[in-house]
């Protein structure tokens, strides 16, 4: 697991760790930041690493043109002999330049491709598991007040299992026992927080904040991202708000959308979305123990595709659905 959710995850926990022991002593609790705004700021560096892989995806290769080189002497007043050995990398975005004895000729630069495009997937991954981690843990309060009035919540709660020294460890330290049982809970839901939709289901259903199916978010989504000839104005007029926003705010994540006629012009079937999540977990998993090589990388475009509905997921889920 990368570092970034180590260190987002375990400090978040050590501040519920804080609040509980702050809450029984009568001092305010340290705000954490919204589990959106975590989200996209974690999201934003899978779409610039996705972003630098399409830059450095090498087109075409050769020695420097004599322009090329006469450019460059101008600037940097090479020698005679590193004029002549440049090596020159084409890519949509960029001309990459690579002196002749360097380790690193361009050729390598599709290797550093696939090195970026695999952090891409494995970052927006853990963004997804950080940001169902906090959402969720966020409505813990709530739910053990619900569960005193209604069994089927006490139901989905039997599940969390626990032991009798964690109840007595309670008892002892705690003079409200309800802090106690929240930070069960939130362990819990930290350790099942996963892409795997069938994980990414039972969190949101032991919350209460499960809107019925996949289904249900993909027909959300056709509504709000679908096609523009039938749109609902309320949510395509948010959704264009955001989008501004990210644009204004420089985040990459607009590049995502970039040159698309709608916001889920992509290879996906918008109205399946935990296919989408399914195939986030299965390239993780590839990627983090080691099995991707039993299946090819999926292209740029593909990756590109997959964020794009990941992050419309999350958003509906957020801004746009149960999270309203």
């Amino acid at each position: 697991m990368p570092v970034l959710r180590a260190s987002s995850s375990q400090a978040w926990q050590a501040q519920s760790s804080i609040s509980a022991h702050e809450g029984e002593i009568g001092m305010p609790r340290t705000k954490r930041p919204a589990p959106y705004d975590v989200f996209i700021e974690h999201f934003n560096d899978a779409c610039l690493l996705l972003r630098l892989a399409e830059m450095l995806q090498n087109e075409g290769q050769g020695k420097a043109r004599a322009e090329v080189r006469e450019e460059l002497d101008s600037v940097f007043q090479l020698s005679q002999e590193d004029r002549e050995t440049l090596d020159v990398a084409a890519s949509r975005w960029a001309w990459i330049v690579v002196k002749g004895d360097s380790p690193v000729k361009p050729h390598h630069l599709q290797h550093a491709t696939e090195i970026l495009t695999r952090n891409a997937i494995i970052v927006a991954a853990t963004a997804v598991e950080v940001w169902l981690e906090e959402f969720a843990c966020r409505q813990v309060g709530n739910i053990l007040k619900k569960a005193e009035s209604t069994p089927e919540i006490r139901q989905r709660l039997r599940k969390v299992n626990t032991d009798l020294g964690e109840i007595l460890d309670i008892e002892r330290s705690y003079e409200r026992r309800v802090w106690g049982y929240r930070k069960i809970l939130e362990d819990y839901i930290r350790s099942r927080a996963s892409t795997n939709p069938g994980k990414f289901t039972e969190v949101l259903q032991l919350v209460d904040l499960w809107p019925g199916s996949w289904k249900a978010i993909g027909d959300e989504l056709q509504r709000c991202f679908g096609s523009p000839s039938d749109p609902s104005s309320t949510a395509t007029e948010k959704w264009q708000a955001l989008l501004a926003q990210w644009r204004q705010d420089g985040l990459h994540i607009e590049y995502l959308f970039e040159g698309r006629a709608t916001a889920s012009s992509t290879s996906y079937d918008l109205s399946k979305p935990d296919e989408a999540l399914a195939d986030l977990c299965k390239w993780r998993n590839w990627i983090v123990h080691g099995d991707y090589p039993r299946e090819p990388l999926p292209s740029l475009e593909r990756v590109r595709d997959l964020l794009n509905i990941i992050v419309l997921i999350i958003t509906n889920l957020e801004k746009f659905g149960i999270g309203r």
